[in-house]
């Protein structure tokens, strides 16, 4: 089975900030959190096409703490699309 979600947002700035905010590693990473301590999760994150990414975080009793990811389209700057999963869970 496989699930799938979509994201639609509307935001008050240019589209190039949007773009650097939502493909830049350092940025993203503010963007990406850890939601049990607020903390920034680290990436390698690269906007190109069949890149394999992580997100990274301090790891729990429950949980390794790792976000794997793929980027599968890239439209500069319209659109980005990639996979999303943690399969470390303990």
């Amino acid at each position: 089975m496989s699930l799938a979600l979509s994201l639609d947002f509307q935001y008050t700035t240019s589209i190039e900030k949007l773009w650097t905010a939502i493909t830049d590693s350092s940025k993203l990473a503010k963007w990406v959190v850890n939601i049990h301590n607020g903390q920034a999760m680290d990436n390698d994150f690269e906007p190109v096409v069949g890149h394999r990414f992580q997100f990274r975080t301090q790891p729990s009793e429950y949980w390794d703490g790792i976000i794997n990811g793929e980027v599968l389209i890239v439209d500069a700057p319209n659109r980005v699309s990639y996979t999303w999963a943690s399969g470390g869970e303990k």
